[in-house]
This record gives C-alpha cells, sequence and structure tokens, in this order.
C-alpha cells in the first residue's frame, strides 16, 4: 500500500515630448495639469518658507484669496481653526498648508474643496464630530491635485463616498495617514477615485481604521462620469491596514469597481469584510507585482484576500498572498464565472478555505493560469483531494506550478491550494503526539511526527493515499 502522510497543513509624469517616463512605483500620466509639481508626480514636491502664518479663519480665507497664481504659496496654519463653511482652493493656485495646525469642520460640509493645487504637510484636516456630514477634501476638477506629505492627517471625517478624500483629479499620497473615516451608507470610507482621476499612493503613507456601509472602507475606485479609466498605483512602502466593513456587502481594503490598478508593492493587510472580498474587489484590471503583499485579510464568505468578480481581469506578476481567511470558499483568492486570473510568479501560502479553495477557488478551471515557479504552501481548506485522471489534461493546460501544499502524488488540484474535489479513496488516520497510532493500515513505527502548523482545519490526523 502506498503511503504518504501531513498533518496540519499550511505555510506629474516628467514630461519629454511624446515621452513615456516609468520609475520603480509606476508609471504616472498626467497630461492636462500645468502645474509644475502637478506634471511631475514622479518627485515629491517641497515646502518652502512660510509666506504668511494664519489662526482664524477669515484669515485663512484671505491669505489663499491674495495667493499669486501659478507658484507655490505656504501658509502656516496655527493652532485649530473652525471651519464654518468649505475652504475653496482656487483654478490656478498653489497652496500648501503647515504648520502644525488642524483645520475642523464645525457643521455638515465639507472642509476643503480643491480647484487648483493644493499640498498639505504638518497639518490634520477633520470635523469636530463623526456625527457631522462632511468629507474631508474633495479633489474636484480633472485639473485639481492633492499633494499629501509626511505628518498630514485626514481624519474623522464623514462623508456619503470619499469620507477621507473624493478624487476626480489627481491624489499623490506620498506620505501621511487617512484614518478613521466613515460613510454609513456609501462606498470609500477612505479614498474615492472617480471621473477618470489617479491615485498614486507610495512612501510610508497609510489608509488605516476606516469604515464603510458598502464598499472599499479603504479606497475605492469607478469610471462613473469619466472617459477615461480612473488609476490607482501603490508602490514601496505604503499601507491599507485595519479598515472594514459595516454593512452586509462588499469589500473592505481596495474595491475596483472600474479602471486599472496596479500595485507593485506596499502592504493590503488586516482588512475585515462580513461578506466577500476582505483585501481586494475587482471588477477591473488589477495587476499584483514586485514586493507587493496581500495578508491577513478576512471576508464572511468568500474572497479572504482577493475576490475577482465576473468582469475581472487579475495578474499576478509577483508578490505575495499569504495568511488570509474566507468562510467559505478561496481563502487566499476567489475568481468568479467570467473573470480571469493569470499568475507567472509569486506565493500564495498559508490561506485558509473553511469549506473549499485555500489558496485559490475558481469557478472556471479554464480562466485560471498558473506558471512555473510559482510557489503554494501551506494552504488549507475543509478537505483535501487526488485529481481524477479524467482532469489531467485540463490541467496540464493551465497549471504548471510544481510546488505545492500536499507532497507528492497530490498537484494544485488538491483543494487546499486549488478548489478541487473528486471520489478518489483516501484513509484519515489519527495519531499521537509521538508516534502514529498503531494502525494496520498507516502506521510505519519508524515515521517522525508530522510538523505542526497552527490554525488549520483537520488539526489532529494524517492523510493517506491507499
Amino acid at each position: 500500500m502506498k503511503k504518504l502522510h501531513r498533518h496540519n497543513h499550511f505555510a506629474k509624469v516628467t514630461f519629454i515630448t511624446c515621452a513615456i517616463f516609468a520609475l520603480s512605483f509606476g508609471t504616472w500620466f498626467n497630461f492636462a495639469k500645468p502645474n509644475s509639481r502637478v506634471a511631475n508626480a514622479a518627485t515629491m514636491p517641497t515646502v518652502g518658507a512660510p509666506n504668511i502664518t494664519v489662526s482664524t479663519e477669515s484669515d485663512l480665507i484671505t491669505a489663499i484669496a491674495s495667493a499669486p497664481a501659478g507658484s507655490q504659496y505656504v501658509i502656516a496654519v496655527n493652532g485649530t481653526i473652525e471651519l464654518t463653511a468649505t475652504l475653496q482652493i482656487p483654478a490656478g493656485d498653489d497652496i500648501a498648508l503647515t504648520g502644525g495646525g488642524v483645520l475642523s469642520g464645525s457643521g455638515n460640509f465639507g472642509d476643503i474643496t480643491v480647484n487648483g493645487s493644493l499640498l498639505l504637510a504638518n497639518i490634520t484636516v477633520t470635523h469636530d464630530s463623526n456625527s457631522n456630514i462632511g468629507r474631508g477634501v474633495l479633489v474636484n476638477l480633472s485639473t485639481s491635485t492633492l499633494d499629501m506629505l509626511d505628518g498630514a492627517n485626514i481624519t474623522n471625517n464623514n462623508g456619503s463616498s470619499g469620507a477621507g478624500v473624493f478624487d476626480s483629479g489627481t491624489f499623490n499620497m506620498w506620505g501621511g495617514i487617512i484614518s478613521n473615516n466613515s460613510t454609513a451608507t456609501g462606498s470609500g470610507g477612505g479614498v474615492v477615485i472617480t471621473n477618470g482621476g489617479t491615485f498614486n499612493m507610495t512612501g510610508d503613507a497609510s489608509i488605516t481604521g476606516n469604515s464603510s456601509g458598502n464598499s472599499g472602507a479603504g479606497v475605492y475606485m469607478d469610471n462613473t462620469g469619466g472617459t477615461a479609466n480612473s488609476v490607482f498605483n501603490m508602490n514601496s512602502n505604503a499601507s491599507i491596514t485595519n479598515n472594514s466593513n459595516t454593512g452586509t456587502i462588499g469589500t473592505a481594503g481596495v474595491r475596483i469597481a472600474a479602471g486599472i490598478f496596479n500595485m507593485s508593492g506596499g502592504i493590503i493587510s488586516n482588512n475585515v469584510s462580513p461578506y466577500d472580498a476582505g483585501g481586494i474587489g475587482n471588477s477591473g484590471t488589477t495587476t499584483i507585482s514586485g514586493t507587493a503583499v496581500v495578508s491577513g485579510n478576512s471576508a464572511g464568505t468568500i474572497g479572504g484576500g482577493i475576490e475577482n468578480k465576473a468582469t475581472g481581469t487579475l495578474i499576478i506578476n509577483g508578490g505575495t498572498i499569504s495568511g488570509n481567511t474566507a468562510g467559505t470558499y478561496g481563502g487566499g483568492i476567489y475568481n468568479a464565472q467570467g473573470g480571469t486570473v493569470t499568475i507567472t510568479s509569486g506565493t500564495i501560502s498559508g490561506n485558509i478555505a473553511t469549506t473549499d479553495g485555500g489558496g485559490i477557488y475558481t469557478q472556471d478551471y479554464t480562466a485560471l493560469t498558473v506558471s512555473a515557479g510559482v510557489v503554494f504552501a501551506n494552504n488549507s481548506a475543509a478537505t483535501f483531494s487526488r485529481m481524477s485522471p479524467s482532469d489531467q489534461t485540463l490541467y496540464d493546460a493551465q497549471i504548471a506550478a510544481t510546488s505545492f501544499s500536499l507532497p507528492i502524488p497530490f498537484n494544485g488540484y488538491n483543494n487546499y491550494d486549488i478548489n478541487y474535489n473528486s471520489d478518489l479513496p483516501t484513509d484519515i488516520c489519527p495519531y499521537n503526539s509521538s508516534l502514529w497510532k498503531d494502525d494496520t493500515n498507516c502506521v510505519e513505527p519508524t515515521e517522525p511526527t508530522p510538523p505542526v502548523i497552527p490554525g488549520a482545519p483537520n488539526t489532529g490526523v494524517r492523510f493517506v493515499i491507499k
């Protein structure tokens, strides 16, 4: 009898006429931005010495109105300024707000509307109370730009959507924190990107602790009203963490309803959805590569790490999908009928599905392609399977990876790594802490105790192929 055993299985752009400029954190295009800081989005802007210091709302409004068009005008905010109406940044102006102060909305209105260019550095944008309905910053026009540097904080705002930032232009988040913003019934507790807008997130920028009653508690992107795709580029050490949905549907971390999401670095982690898509919910085109990490996210039903929906295209050219959990299917990745997933490189490890597809669950095996070199390790589901010989041709056409959570003769269609169920005979044999149980069907006295992998289903058994 052939015996194999396993226990607790786991594991603006710099313009040169008609040229394309690409850096490690993505290719950023902004052909409609006349301001030099916007046109060179691949270079983090700096803040000059303050032109003026203000401590009242009227002084702040006057300073903005007095700013010369076309060059940076730095306003230092001293203390807390109570805003009684939305602060307007006019088209053509390039305003920098700094100084360590606080801008706090005192009513049901947004704090800042940007029609020109605004840079936030060492300043907080908030509301007096979360009961006040008003977002932090509206990037209003396709030619509008918001830059956010370290020390900037957009927090405790509450809007119908895009409670922290609503972006229809260009939003470059070089640093700073967007936190604890909420939308009770809408999408995008932290950030909304729409109307063909662009969001570039890099450095140590953080979006954390935001909530949404619908979808995209951290970030929500669509193309509503836009003539071109909205684009979200994420890289470096940027993080989207600990965001949560408060409703019964929708994504917790990043929801791509439409548009293009390029994640070449950073981390999306510890986001929680009571329904589907803990980390990423994709209906557009999402590409994961480089040092990107999607980890520790959870969904009550499907797609703990990523849910690739019916119109979604998911491409994984590197990075790590690990430690995600799903209440039913697809601990790491769930691919719906109509979606396509192509994995050329990367690691899918330590993901758990309570039912099927610990690493990946796909509704269409022909829509999942996995290249050689992709590593599956320590994924787990409720049951394991061996592939039926009748599916060998399909498997050979779609799956080339050779490293899996279960040993030979298992391959990727083992339900731990890729969802699969067959009626091939198996036996499950208990063991004690030091030696296999004395069972003539499965014991070998010289066999070592199998490794313990905490958190895996089926704890306390080994699997034997008859």
